[in-house]
């Protein structure tokens, strides 16, 4: 077995964004395809999405709690683990789960790109606290897909759903421990 690695040379952008994360720890960023706009994960709290103005060189944060849950009526209650944006549909895709040793659900919504309006779509819970732990979203055809960790005693799972509409459905799992 051999192991590939893959090198990757990230070139500065030069954009400040008000936001971003100390200290050197990361976050998510997602450019456009049209390249005025960056969406970003709050460094500060991963749980707040940004949008950055290429043009006007300003942050504002998207309001992503249509629920008005959150203390601030705009964030997430949970942290955001990926996004990922669909071109076709002009659409920013959004998983969150604490992930966090008391893990039992995770959720998924989107923004429109148009409007920066969010919409739930859906959340998927296990049978148990820390039983559930949401890893990434993406899209494979017209299926937006979410992967998460699932733990049912005695093992651990790799579950894969199709999170389009709720309720969620199953399309694959793998055990891995």
């Amino acid at each position: 077995m051999t192991d590939d690695y893959h090198i990757y040379n990230y070139k500065d952008t030069g954009y400040t964004f008000t936001h971003a994360p100390k200290n050197g720890a990361t976050t998510i960023q997602v450019p456009l395809i049209t390249p005025t706009v960056i969406y970003y994960i709050s460094g500060d709290n991963t749980k707040q999405l940004w949008k950055y103005d290429i043009a006007t060189h300003t942050d504002a944060q998207i309001d992503i709690d249509p629920t008005n849950a959150s203390p601030d009526s705009k964030s997430r209650l949970h942290i955001i683990q990926s996004l990922y944006y669909d071109s076709t549909t002009n659409r920013l895709y959004g998983v969150d789960c604490d992930n966090d040793g008391t893990a039992d659900a995770f959720y998924v919504w989107y923004i429109s790109t148009l409007t920066d309006v969010c919409t739930e779509i859906g959340t998927s819970a296990g049978g148990a606290a820390n039983s559930y732990y949401g890893n990434d979203i993406f899209k494979i055809g017209s299926d937006m897909l979410v992967s998460n960790y699932e733990y049912r005693f005695p093992s651990w799972y790799l579950v894969v759903w199709d999170v389009d509409a709720s309720p969620f459905v199953k399309k694959a799992e793998l055990i891995i421990g």
